[in-house]
C-alpha cells in the first residue's frame, strides 16, 4: 500500500516482541519476533511463524504497550514472515527519544 494511502504514518522500531495466540485446533501458540514498524492503528513485526489472517492475537514488547490485535496481512519473507496487526485495544509506545509516551488507539 503506498505511504499516501496510509491512515497513520509509520514509525521504524527494532523492539523484541512476543506474540500469543490460539491455532485453528484451539492449542495455545507462542512466538517471539521483532516489531518493524508501527503506527496508531497497528504495527508489522517479523516473526518465523505464520499465523492466519483474522486471527486475534496478544502481544507483549518492552517499549511498546500493546494487549491485543488481529492479524490483517502476511507475506512470506525468505525463511521469515511480515506480519501485519491492526490494533483492537488502546495502546501506548514508549519513545525513547522524547519525554514520555504517545498514547495510541
Amino acid at each position: 500500500m503506498s505511504e499516501r494511502l496510509r491512515r497513520h504514518p509509520r514509525t521504524p522500531s527494532a523492539a523484541p516482541v512476543k506474540i500469543s495466540w490460539q491455532d485453528s485446533n484451539g492449542a495455545d501458540r507462542w512466538a517471539r519476533g521483532k516489531c518493524v514498524d508501527v503506527s496508531e492503528g497497528g504495527l508489522r513485526i517479523e516473526l518465523q511463524d505464520d499465523i492466519p489472517v483474522r486471527t486475534r492475537v496478544t502481544l507483549s514488547a518492552e517499549s511498546l504497550h500493546i494487549s491485543s490485535a488481529v492479524v490483517k496481512s502476511v507475506t512470506r519473507q525468505g525463511p521469515k514472515h511480515l506480519i501485519g496487526l491492526e490494533l483492537t485495544r488502546r495502546a501506548t509506545v514508549a519513545n525513547p527519544g522524547a519525554s514520555g509516551t504517545t498514547v495510541v488507539n
